[in-house]
């Protein structure tokens, strides 16, 4: 009886230790998921941020060619002629200036909204009787 007694209280002093070797690691592995969880959720909103950057950029440059295609409507018969309009993704803009048979078409865009970008276009070309040609374009910044 007495070696029975003395195996139940070595198993309990075995089980203590333990469970509290289990807590211990069952605290480090929680600690370690919500710092993975954090990191995660970090590095999940610089990829937004940059996303919304790149979109705005992109919107930006369309807005921009829209705003030369504006301007150029009426570019054969026109000495020069500009346009604005502001829609739901930005402000564009555009210019057309015309001498003799040469020709600058410039067009800008801005967007709104959370991440803000500008980006223009300018397009240099002729204009013989009524072919146009574009010589150069370039995106302006």
């Amino acid at each position: 009886m007495t070696r029975s007694i003395s195996r139940i209280r070595t198993s309990r002093r075995f089980r203590t230790g333990e469970r509290g070797f289990v807590l211990i690691s069952a605290l480090v592995i929680a600690a370690l998921y919500f710092s993975l969880i954090e990191l995660t959720l970090l590095d999940s909103s610089r990829r937004l941020e940059a996303a919304q950057r790149f979109r705005s950029r992109i919107a930006a440059r369309i807005l921009a060619e829209n705003g030369a295609e504006l301007a150029a409507q009426n570019m054969v018969h026109a000495a020069s002629t500009s346009g604005e309009a502001e829609l739901a993704a930005g402000v564009l803009e555009g210019k057309f200036e015309r001498s003799a048979d040469s020709f600058v078409l410039r067009g800008r865009g801005r967007t709104g909204g959370v991440q803000q970008a500008s980006a223009g276009i300018e397009i240099v070309g002729r204009i013989e009787g009524q072919l146009v040609r574009i010589d150069s374009s370039r995106q302006i910044p």
